[in-house]
Order: C-alpha cells, then structure tokens, then sequence
C-alpha cells in the first residue's frame, strides 16, 4: 500500500507509545458499539456512515465492519489503555459498491 511507506513507525509502536501516556480515565474510552465519524480525501471531509466496533479487552484487539459509498468493509486493528491511542486497517471486500474506488 502506498499509504503506509508514509508512516514511520509500525501500528504497534504507535499504539504503545510511552510518550503519548496520560492518567487513564475512570470509564473505558474503548467501548464496543456503532461509532461514525469523518475522513478526508481530496482534499475534502466525507462523512462516514456508521459503523460497528468490538473491542477485545483481553488482548486489546478491535475487529468491525461498515459499508459506505466506495463498498462493504472490514476494520481491524490493535488499542492500548495505556495511551489511549488505536491503529486500524480498513479493508473492502471487492464486488461491493463503486468499481471505480473500491480496490479490494
């Protein structure tokens, strides 16, 4: 991908990072459920669907899926209470939604 020889360091090194460690709050912030939000792309912010999370606490895992305008997809990815930080990969399932945008 080329996205990723942009990042320096790996997803665990960015989820471990001592540095970014802060005083936990008292509730969990990594709770499973429907979450959305926004991303950007060309130069643009594009709302994004809901979508499901399921955090596994105990090897601090996050598995969910979604389906937006480019397809159906799959997140997975790793989380740290410690930092409070989360790395996920978003990966589409190819023959769902747009030809054009969805590479599978």
């Amino acid at each position: 991908c080329s996205l990723r020889k942009k990042w320096k360091t790996s997803d665990d090194d960015y989820v471990d990072d001592i540095k970014q460690q802060y005083s936990v709050p008292a509730d969990d912030p990594f709770i499973s459920g429907m979450y959305d939000g926004y991303y950007n792309q060309y130069n643009r912010a594009h709302d994004m669907a809901a979508f499901q999370l399921e955090f596994n606490h105990e090897d601090q895992q996050v598995h969910g899926f979604g389906e937006d305008d480019v397809g159906s997809y799959k997140i997975s990815g790793q989380y740290s209470n410690m930092t409070n930080r989360m790395a996920l990969q978003k990966t589409y399932t190819l023959g769902t939604g747009d030809p054009k945008e969805n590479m599978g």
